[in-house]
């Protein structure tokens, strides 16, 4: 029965609640008894339509506050305000009672000033509306509780009743006291006058993108009165124009009473001029030399070091190192950068001197001379991977100099070098800088011992005299023997080459046991893994190994296994045949009779040669001149090195993206040209023994033949169909050389292959990247000619000349191109005349 009877009391609540237009959901919020006592009082005043028009959380208010719906049908009734304007109202109130503590007539007052904001009505209501404020207050007040909304660990009602008057001050508001009006100390600091005084004017003169900070605050706060006596000195001399960006810098500084205790010693000097200058329109520039920037105020309050330059356009980096300058007292530098201007001014922000860490950590800018300050242009920061290693508390600008143009592992052995003067750290440094000598990674403890046999001595110095027995030992090498002196001094006596040191140094762990170098020999192809994996592979019987063990002692120490293994890595096992056939003939000391087998190179052109032309072709020619060396090559493992000694390529035996094609400039008609200067390689060009014509020539090929001058003077185009064989010179590959050097390199390269085409009775011709190297003089002009792709052992071959890598189906045929060729060969009739 007491069941029936609630579910009939909710009926009857909810039909009342319909009737007055109140949510059905406030039945699980509010309880039933209020519930019911609104919904009949709405219903006797028909107030519905005003319960319609509010807010559901504005509605929830009236219910504990039910002495406000008449109030609120009053001031909807009379217009006073719009329902969401006193629904806000309403919101914001809560549990404070309004019908209550205030009158209908407060309540209306206060929604219908438009001056106070609806999200601060209630605010305003609650704590202001006794103080009867007048109109500027009120837009104040606005302001200040609006600036309020920020703080989010305490609110208006958080404050004491005289900070809260505080929220009618204009500084209170401003943009100048917005990051500090969060803090709740500061609001009592605030009600000291003189401070609150102090901070109005500041916030009023200051200029609009102006904060206080922090730090400025507390020096305002400790030296109130000080600052006031001081601002009232130094203000009044300063042009009205420029009081703002003034005290704009005056803040920035942070050492307000300090700065102004030598503002109201200097500026009476100049102070009087200022004001008749402005007073009458003029300008010396004294003003604007004083407050344009941080700089100009800084060099004005510290001795005007810097006066007489224009320090109106500097950029933000040239700012901060003259700040710099300025604040730590380096007066040597400021007075080379005034007498050096425009040199200082050429720094960009990506140049040494313009990173802080450089002048700030490293460097002590007075140590600089003009001639430091010219050479920076060139120079750029630091890499963070180099500042790593920069251990030290100074280094001196030839060591920034050097760090700056290195790689960061040349950086991390110079700090590993012991040598007390940073003069002898930099020889040692520029010098295996110079001749590459560290490979791309080398863990810490041999970086170590390199470091520490540096230390001793530079590696020129190790190379020549502990190594100097060992025949074609590179700088990078005799480093990597430094690296593990302590288990490789051993061997050093027995190693007579460069390719000995490399089995030595891939093999370093597996001869730990032996006495001495000679102990290895006798065991070289137990020792050498990677040869043993490569076997796995060419499959070349014992039986040969051991007829030709010279060679393959020869061809482990020259370092084929390791340039083979790494070649066939991830290639197809077709082309292990190939590297067999190759290895082997190497081994057993017969590569030349395999790269010119019988008739291969008449073969490979479509061409018959004469046994002589032959000979002449099989001839490695070399030439010297001064430091330059220039030579022929044509040997296995030279040759396969070509994608890797002068930098990665895509003929690289390592990773190439052509690497399958290396093999075909073991063809009979391919060679390498090298160049070296002073004993290192900075040049390579293939060179191809081939053929061509002024026309592409149709069907299979034509042999040469004696010119029939009579017919070539009644008809030229006969001559264009003829084929010509052609010493063909492909693009450049340099590293490591001067453009000087480039030029020079080219030139001798070829002189030299113009004796060699004579020698063939062939006609040179260059690769059109030649095209750049001021070759005019050797009257080589552009000109069209059609190059024959020769057929190749390999299958595939890479021609950079002639679009990249050509297969089978490119051979035989001719291809259009421009190329540099003799004046005389491309115009007979100028070349007799």
């Amino acid at each position: 029965m007491q069941f029936v009877e609630t579910i009939q009391k909710h009926l009857d609540l909810l039909q009342e609640m319909g009737k007055a237009g109140m949510p059905d959901t406030f039945i699980r919020e509010y309880p039933e008894g209020e519930l019911l006592e609104l919904s009949r009082k709405i219903c006797r005043m028909d107030a519905k339509g005003v319960i319609s028009a509010m807010d559901k959380q504005a509605l929830g208010y009236l219910v504990h506050d039910q002495g406000f719906l008449d109030y609120l049908v009053r001031l909807l009734g009379e217009g006073v305000c719009e329902p969401a304007r006193a629904g806000r109202l309403l919101i914001d109130a809560g549990d404070d009672a309004l019908s209550e503590g205030h009158s209908y007539e407060e309540i209306a007052s206060v929604l219908s000033d438009r001056k106070i904001k609806t999200k601060k009505s209630y605010v305003y209501l609650k704590y202001f509306f006794a103080g009867s404020l007048n109109e500027t207050q009120k837009e104040y007040l606005m302001y200040g509780l609006e600036a309020l909304d920020i703080c989010t660990e305490f609110r208006a009602a958080d404050l004491e009743e005289e900070e809260r008057r505080l929220l009618t001050e204009p500084a209170v508001s401003s943009a100048f006291l917005s990051r500090r009006i969060a803090e709740r100390d500061f609001w009592k600091r605030l009600l000291r006058p003189a401070y609150l005084a102090l901070l109005s004017d500041l916030s009023i003169y200051a200029g609009a993108g102006v904060c206080l900070e922090e730090i400025q605050a507390e020096e305002l706060w400790q030296h109130t009165e000080e600052i006031q006596a001081g601002l009232d000195q130094v203000l009044p001399v300063i042009p009205a124009h420029e009081i703002g960006k003034f005290l704009a810098l005056w803040l920035d500084n942070g050492a307000l009473a300090y700065d102004l205790g030598r503002l109201k010693r200097l500026l009476p000097a100049v102070s009087r001029s200022m004001a008749k200058e402005s007073a009458e329109g003029e300008s010396s520039g004294r003003e604007k030399s004083f407050t344009q920037n941080r700089v100009s105020y800084l060099n004005f309050l510290y001795g005007d070091q810097l006066g007489g330059v224009d320090l109106g356009e500097l950029s933000e980096s040239q700012k901060a190192l003259l700040v710099y300058g300025i604040t730590h007292k380096k007066k040597h530098f400021l007075s080379m950068v005034k007498e050096h201007f425009e040199d200082f001014t050429d720094l960009r922000p990506y140049h040494l001197l313009m990173d802080a860490d450089t002048y700030v950590r490293y460097l002590n800018v007075n140590t600089l001379n003009p001639r430091n300050l010219k050479e920076s242009v060139s120079l750029p920061a630091l890499h963070d991977k180099t500042k790593q290693y920069l251990t030290r508390d100074q280094y001196t600008f030839e060591e920034l100099k050097l760090f700056a143009d290195i790689k960061s592992k040349y950086v991390h052995l110079y700090h590993l070098l012991s040598c007390p003067k940073s003069d002898d750290r930099l020889r040692v440094i520029r010098e295996a800088v110079k001749r590459e000598c560290l490979p791309e990674r080398m863990e810490e403890e041999p970086m170590a011992r390199l470091g520490e046999m540096l230390s001793q001595q530079p590696l020129s110095k190790w190379l020549s005299e502990d190594m100097g027995h060992i025949k074609n030992l590179s700088y990078r090498q005799a480093a990597l023997l430094l690296s593990v002196w302590d288990r490789a001094a051993h061997f050093i006596p027995g190693i007579r080459t460069g390719h000995q040191a490399d089995f030595l140094l891939h093999n370093l762990e597996a001869l730990k046991a032996l006495p001495d170098f000679q102990a290895v020999t006798e065991q070289m192809l137990e020792l050498d893994h990677t040869w043993r994996k490569l076997n796995e592979m060419l499959k070349i019987g014992e039986e040969f190994l051991w007829k030709n063990r010279e060679g393959i002692k020869q061809f482990l120490y020259d370092g084929g296994s390791e340039i083979f293994y790494a070649f066939l890595s991830g290639m197809d096992e077709r082309e292990w045949e190939k590297a067999r056939r190759l290895c082997a003939a190497e081994i057993a000391g017969r590569f030349r009779e395999l790269k010119y087998y019988k008739n291969d190179l008449e073969r490979e052109i479509a061409q018959r040669i004469s046994e002589e032309v032959q000979k002449h072709w099989m001839e490695n020619m070399e030439a010297k001149k001064g430091a330059f060396r220039i030579w022929e090559e044509d040997r296995l493992l030279p040759v396969m090195q070509i994608g890797e000694v002068l930098g990665h390529t895509c003929l690289s035996y390592r990773s190439g993206i052509y690497k399958k094609c290396l093999l075909s400039c073991f063809d009979a008609n391919k060679k390498v040209v090298f160049v070296s200067v002073s004993g290192r390689l900075v040049f390579r060009a293939m060179v191809r023994l081939t053929k061509g014509a002024f026309s592409r020539v149709p069907g299979g090929g034509q042999s040469l033949q004696f010119a029939d001058l009579i017919q070539e003077d009644m008809e030229d185009g006969v001559r264009n169909r003829r084929e010509y064989l052609t010493l063909f010179l492909e693009r450049p590959y340099f590293k490591g050389i001067s453009d000087e050097k480039v030029q020079e390199a080219v030139k001798l390269t070829v002189r030299m292959l113009r004796k060699k085409a004579e020698q063939l009775g062939a006609e040179l011709v260059l690769s059109d990247s030649y095209k750049g190297f001021a070759l005019e003089e050797m009257k080589l002009i552009r000109a069209k000619y059609y190059m024959y792709i020769s057929a190749s052992k390999n299958g595939k071959q890479y021609l950079d000349s002639l679009g990249g890598m050509a297969g089978v189906q490119n051979e035989g045929s001719y291809e259009e191109g421009y190329f540099l060729l003799r004046e005389a060969f491309v115009n007979p009739k100028t070349g007799e005349a």
